[in-house]
C-alpha cells in the first residue's frame, strides 16, 4: 500500500451556485459526495467556501493512496460523476498532499482553518514549517494544524505562463479569521514568520470554514 494522501481539489463554483440546499446544484453535490464516499480507498472528505472568496469551494478528500485516487478517475463511475458536478462550476483543479499529521482532522476541529499553500518551495522548505509552526507554540485560540509537500511538482503557474513547482499546503485551525489576523499583530508571530518568507516564490492564503461530508 502507498502512502496515504490527501486531494486538494480548487473548485471555482458558478456564480450563485447554493450547495447546501434543495436546489438541483445541491442535489448534484450531494449526489457528489455520496459517489467518492463509496470508491475504495476513500478515507473521508471536508469541504468548505473561502470567505474571502466565496465561488472558492476547496474539497480535501483523504485517501489511502494516490493509486486509489487514481483508479476512481480510471473507473466507470467516474465519467458521470465529473460530468454532474462539472455543471456547478467553471473550473477545478487539485493536487496530492500527504500531510503530517494524516488525516487532517484539524478542518473540522476547528471552526475556521488558515489555508497557506507556498509555491515553487525549495526541498528545505518543509522544515522551514516544521520550525515556525514549533516556534509559534500554541497562540490564543489556536486549535494546531497540519502540513505537508505536495505530490505533484507543477503546481500553479507563473504570470508568464510558467509552471511553477512543488508546493507545500500548511493548514492551521482558529477560533476565527478574526483570531488569526490578531495573532499576526503579536512578537510571537514577527519572531517565526521569517521562516516561511525564505525558500519559496509565493503563497497564496485563504480562510475556510469546513464541513465535514
Amino acid at each position: 500500500m502507498g502512502t496515504p494522501v490527501t486531494e486538494i481539489a480548487y473548485i471555482t463554483l458558478k456564480p450563485d451556485t447554493d450547495i447546501s440546499g434543495s436546489s438541483d446544484a445541491a442535489k448534484a453535490w450531494k449526489e457528489g459526495l455520496t459517489v467518492i464516499a463509496k470508491q475504495e480507498g476513500y478515507r473521508g472528505s471536508s469541504y468548505g467556501r473561502a470567505i474571502e472568496s466565496p465561488d472558492l469551494l476547496m474539497w480535501f478528500i483523504d485517501w489511502d493512496s494516490i493509486d486509489s485516487h487514481i483508479k476512481f478517475t480510471n473507473s466507470p463511475a467516474y465519467a458521470p460523476f465529473k460530468d454532474s458536478l462539472s455543471a456547478l462550476m467553471t473550473a477545478v483543479h487539485f493536487h496530492h498532499v500527504p500531510f503530517k499529521p494524516f488525516p487532517p482532522t484539524i478542518l473540522t476541529r476547528a471552526p475556521v482553518i488558515e489555508f497557506a499553500t507556498f509555491l515553487d518551495t525549495e526541498p528545505h522548505f518543509l522544515s522551514n514549517v516544521d520550525k515556525f509552526m514549533s516556534g509559534i507554540g500554541t497562540p490564543e485560540k489556536c486549535y494546531g494544524g497540519a502540513w505537508g509537500d505536495s505530490v505533484e511538482m507543477d503546481v500553479g503557474k507563473h504570470s508568464d505562463g510558467s509552471v511553477k513547482g512543488k508546493a507545500t499546503v500548511l493548514l492551521i485551525g482558529w477560533e476565527s479569521k478574526e483570531a488569526h489576523m490578531k495573532f499576526r499583530e503579536t512578537e510571537v508571530f514577527e519572531k517565526n514568520i521569517g521562516h516561511l518568507r525564505e525558500g519559496m516564490g509565493g503563497v497564496e492564503m485563504f480562510h475556510v470554514p469546513f464541513t465535514a461530508a
